[in-house]
């Protein structure tokens, strides 16, 4: 994934080799965090792949290439890290309107009359 996202990327100067070597240190760093090939560790590489191989996540693709990020950081981070900037303006949009239904159904609730009912009606 990463050698073919390099292709497609003009502007970055690095050869084969050197993402060759990036690619084996992801993959040991994650062996480490594990220790087996569980659904944990499966997982993790899932979410690892999906996030590379986006091409609206450049950001996180060049800084793992370019060294900004190590192997062993990148392994570490957390699903939201990992995200493109703009599915993390989506979810933070999703969340204010989500926090905003609530409130409006929390009020609504709130305004309207208590009414007791007993076995008389």
């Amino acid at each position: 994934i990463l050698l073919h996202r390099l292709r497609e990327a003009n502007d970055l100067n690095i050869n084969e080799d050197t993402v060759q070597a990036i690619a084996t240190s992801i993959e040991k760093e994650l062996f480490l965090l594990f220790f087996c090939t569980n659904a944990r560790y499966k997982n993790k590489y899932r979410s690892l792949m999906f996030n590379l191989k986006d091409c609206s996540n450049t950001h996180l693709f060049r800084q793992v290439l370019l060294g900004e990020i190590t192997a062993q950081c990148l392994v570490l981070m957390s699903p939201t890290e990992l995200a493109s900037l703009e599915l993390i303006k989506w979810r933070e949009r999703e969340n204010k309107r989500s926090i905003k239904l609530i409130t409006t159904k929390s009020e609504e609730f709130e305004r309207q009359p208590l009414i007791k009912l007993t076995h008389k009606g």
